[in-house]
C-alpha cells in the first residue's frame, strides 16, 4: 500500500511533483505530512514584498518545537521586484537554520545588512550566494564587496550578476588573492566584472606572483574584454580549471588598455602547460570581426587542450560567407581526439540558394552531439556520418541538409552489393532536430536507411522538396527503416517537381503519416496503414516563408482520405465517391473536394512505427520535451 512506502521513496516522489500535488499529498495522512510538507518548503521564492510578509508570518506561526517550516528550507531566492528591508534580512535568515543557497535578487551590496554577514550563523554556513551589481556612475568598491564574504567560510559557489547598464566591480590580481583568502572553499565563480586595465605586461614578474588555487574548477566571466594576459593569469591561477566561459558581449565598459595586450607568440612561449584539465570552453563575442575574437582562438587552439565540450557564439561581421564553415572545421580539427559536444551559433538566416558545404576534415570518434545554428552552411550527412561515427544527436538550424547519394538519379542509386557495403557503415544517430532547414525527400530516405537507431525527429519550419510523377501524385518520404519514439511536425512546407521539371513546382497541401502493418518484423514491410492526415496551410507568397499551419483532419475526413488511398492502391482513380444516404449534400461536396485536392498531389511520410507524434496545436509543451531530451534520455541511460 502507498501508505507503507519508506520515507526515502516518498521524498523522491515528492521531488518530481508540482507544488499543488505536494500539498494534496501532505493532507492525505499523518505519515505523508512530513515528507511532502518538507519538499513544499525546500525551495522558497519571494516574488513580491507581499510574499515576503506572508512567508515571514507563516514561518513565525509554524514555530512549534522542531516542526518549524523554516527548518525545511534549503534554497531562498528573491525576484527582481522584491527588496527586503535591511532590518528584516537578519531576522528572515535566522528563521532558516538549514539554508544553503541564497539569491539576494536586486539587493545591492550596500543594502546588505552588515550585522547579518558577521553574526548570523546562516550566512556563515551558506554554500552558494548570488549578489546583484546594480547601476552606478562609478564602479562599486571591490574591497567592500569582498569584505562581505569574510565569514562565508563554507561558500563554494559565488555569482555576481548585472542589472541593465552599469559600471561593474573591477578586479585586480590582488583582489583575486583577497577573494580566495576570504573564501577558501570556492569552486565556482560566475561574475559580471571588469578586469584591471593595468595588468603588469611583464610575464616573468606576473607568473612569479601568482598563487595557484587548486580548488576552483568553474570560471564564468561576462562583460569582460578579452585579454591574452588575463587568460595567461587564469591559466596559472586555476591549474585545475575544468569549465571556462568568457563573454565579451557589450564589453564597452572598462576595456583592456591596448598596451597591455602582448603579441600571442610571446605568451605562447610561457603558457604551454596551462588549462591542461579544461574540459568545457565557451566563448561569446559580439562580432566575428573583433580583434579580441581572433586573439582568443589564437591563444587557445595551439595549446592542445583536451576540450570535450565546446560552445561558440557570435554575430557575423562583413565578408563572412565562408567564415563559419572555416571556423567549424578549425574547431573539429584542433580538438578532434577529445571533442564530445560542440555548438556553433551565428546570425545568418538561410534564404535558399547555394551555401558553403561543410565537409569535415578530421575523424572525430568521440563526438556525440553537434549543434550548428544560423551559420549559413549546408551539411553533407554522408561526410558527417563517416567522420563522426559516435554522433547521437544532430541539431541543425537555418541551412541545407544534403546526402551524397540523394544527389544521384534513381538509376544511379546503389545496387544490392553497394547497399550491402553501406549497411556495414550504418550510423547510430538517435536524435535529429531540424529548424529552418531545406532538404530533399530522398535525403530522409537515405537517413532512414543508414541510421537504423533513429528514435526522435523534430521537423520545425522545414522546406522539403522532391519529384512527383503525375501518374502517381505522391511525394514519398520513405523512412520505413525507422521506428520513432517521438516525431514532431510543425510549420513544414512540401514542394513537388512534376515529371522532373523544375518549372512545374507546386506546394502540396496534405500530409499523410503512416506506419507498417507489422512493425515488429525485422523485414521491410510493404503494407502500411495511415495514422493521421494533416492539412497544410501555407500563408506566405515565397518559397522560404515559413508561416505555415498544420491541422489534423477530422475522423470523417480521415476516413474519406483512407478510402481515396484504397482506390489509388487498386488503381481505381476514376471511381466516384458513393454518397451515404445519411450524409447531407454539404458533407458529400466537402469529401469530393478533399479527394479532388488529394489527386493533385500529397505527401506521405512512411515509417516503420510511430509511438507518439505531436504538432504545436496538439501539444503546447512540445518545446519543453525536446529542450533537454538528450540529457534526460541518453546521458541518464549511460549512467544507469
Amino acid at each position: 500500500m502507498a501508505s507503507q512506502l519508506p520515507l526515502e521513496i516518498l521524498l523522491q516522489i515528492a521531488d518530481i511533483l508540482v507544488t499543488e500535488d505536494r500539498l494534496s499529498c501532505a493532507l492525505t495522512c499523518k505519515k505523508w505530512r512530513y515528507p511532502f510538507q518538507e519538499t513544499i518548503w525546500k525551495d522558497v521564492i519571494i516574488n513580491s514584498n507581499t510574499d515576503y510578509v506572508n512567508i515571514c508570518n507563516t514561518l513565525e506561526g509554524s514555530k512549534v518545537g522542531s516542526s518549524s517550516h523554516g527548518q525545511s528550507v534549503r534554497s531562498l531566492s528573491m525576484s527582481q521586484i522584491c527588496l527586503i528591508p535591511n532590518d528584516g534580512q537578519d531576522k528572515l535568515l535566522k528563521s532558516l537554520p538549514n539554508l544553503k543557497h541564497l539569491d539576494l535578487g536586486r539587493t545591492r551590496r550596500k543594502d546588505i545588512n552588515k550585522r547579518m554577514t558577521i553574526h548570523n550563523d546562516v550566512w556563515k554556513s551558506l554554500e552558494s550566494l548570488k549578489v546583484q551589481v546594480t547601476y552606478s556612475k562609478t564602479p562599486d568598491s571591490t574591497e567592500q564587496f569582498i569584505k562581505l564574504l569574510e565569514n562565508c567560510s563554507k561558500l563554494q559557489s559565488l555569482e555576481i550578476f548585472k542589472s541593465g547598464v552599469f559600471q561593474p566591480v573591477m578586479f585586480t590580481q590582488e583582489d583575486f588573492d583577497s577573494l580566495h583568502q576570504k573564501v577558501q572553499l570556492l569552486s565556482s565563480f560566475k561574475a559580471c566584472i571588469s578586469l584591471d586595465r593595468n595588468l603588469d605586461p611583464r610575464q616573468e614578474s606576473m607568473a612569479s606572483n601568482i598563487v595557484p588555487i587548486v580548488g576552483l574548477t568553474n570560471l564564468e566571466l561576462q562583460m569582460c574584454e578579452w585579454s591574452s594576459l588575463w587568460a595567461y593569469y587564469f591559466g596559472h591561477k586555476y591549474p585545475n580549471l575544468r569549465y571556462l566561459s568568457w563573454s565579451t558581449v557589450n564589453a564597452q565598459y572598462w576595456l583592456i588598455a591596448p598596451h597591455t595586450t602582448q603579441p600571442i607568440s610571446e605568451i605562447l612561449d610561457l603558457n604551454t602547460n596551462i588549462f591542461q584539465h579544461l574540459e568545457t570552453l565557451e566563448f561569446v563575442t559580439a562580432d566575428a570581426s573583433e580583434r579580441g575574437h581572433a586573439d582568443f582562438w589564437d591563444f587557445f587552439l595551439p595549446l592542445s587542450v583536451p576540450i570535450k565540450h565546446l560552445k561558440y557564439k557570435t554575430n557575423c561581421g562583413n565578408n563572412v560567407e565562408m567564415y563559419f564553415r572555416t571556423v567549424i572545421k578549425r574547431f573539429l580539427r584542433s580538438f578532434s581526439e577529445t571533442l564530445e559536444t560542440i555548438t556553433v551559433e551565428g546570425s545568418l538566416f538561410y534564404t535558399g540558394g547555394l551555401t558553403p558545404r561543410l565537409n569535415l576534415p578530421s575523424y572525430c570518434p568521440m563526438l556525440v552531439d553537434l549543434e550548428v545554428k544560423s551559420c549559413g552552411v549546408s551539411i553533407d550527412l554522408n561526410n558527417l556520418f563517416d567522420n563522426c561515427v559516435a554522433l547521437e544527436r544532430l541539431k541543425f538550424y537555418s541551412g541545407e541538409l544534403l546526402f551524397h547519394s540523394s544527389l544521384l538519379n534513381r538509376e544511379q542509386r546503389p545496387n544490392l552489393e553497394q547497399r550491402q557495403k553501406q549497411r556495414e557503415k550504418q550510423h547510430g544517430l538517435r536524435i535529429l532536430e531540424l529548424h529552418e532547414v531545406a532538404a530533399s525527400a530522398d535525403t530522409f530516405s537515405d537517413i532512414s536507411f543508414r541510421c537504423r537507431r533513429l528514435e526522435y525527429m523534430s521537423l520545425d519550419t522545414t522546406f522539403i522538396c522532391g519529384t512527383v510523377p503525375k501518374r502517381d501524385p505522391c511525394l514519398l518520404l520513405d523512412m520505413t527503416y525507422t521506428s520513432f519514439k517521438a516525431l514532431h511536425l510543425a510549420h513544414v512546407k512540401f514542394c513537388s517537381y512534376y515529371d522532373n521539371s523544375l518549372q512545374q513546382k507546386m506546394s502540396l497541401s496534405y500530409l499523410c503519416l503512416s506506419q507498417s502493418n507489422n512493425p515488429q518484423s525485422s523485414e521491410v514491410s510493404y503494407g502500411f496503414q495511415p495514422l493521421a492526415v494533416f492539412h497544410i496551410f501555407p500563408d506566405g507568397e515565397y518559397d522560404m516563408d515559413y508561416t505555415i499551419g498544420l491541422k489534423k483532419l477530422s475522423k470523417r475526413q480521415f476516413g474519406t482520405t483512407v478510402e481515396y488511398f484504397e482506390n489509388r492502391r487498386f488503381r481505381r482513380f476514376g471511381s466516384e465517391l458513393k454518397p451515404d444516404r445519411r450524409s447531407n449534400r454539404k458533407i458529400c461536396e466537402e469529401d469530393r473536394l478533399l479527394q479532388e485536392n488529394l489527386s493533385k498531389g500529397y505527401v506521405e511520410l512512411r515509417c516503420n512505427y510511430v509511438a507518439k507524434y505531436t504538432t504545436p496545436e496538439l501539444a503546447p509543451s512540445v518545446k519543453e520535451f525536446w529542450k533537454d531530451l538528450y540529457n534526460r534520455v541518453y546521458k541518464k541511460e549511460k549512467v544507469n
